[in-house]
């Protein structure tokens, strides 16, 4: 998983950006983690890993 966060993150160096969209609850990666933070539990019962696996998997470049 770190090497595909380091290849997502190396995009940014190109001056193209990656979207990350959780389809489990289908908001963006500072949304999922403020829910992590003050709920302690994802909205589907899926994992953090789970959640930021997915949004870094499925990846938009824009």
């Amino acid at each position: 998983m770190i090497t595909r966060v380091q290849e997502q993150l190396n995009l940014n160096d190109t001056g193209k950006q990656a979207k990350y969209i959780c389809r489990f609850c289908s908001s963006g990666i500072i949304g999922c983690l403020n829910m992590w933070l003050q709920e302690g539990e994802g909205m589907t019962g899926k994992t953090l890993v789970d959640c930021l696996d997915d949004m870094i998997n499925r990846a938009i470049v824009i």
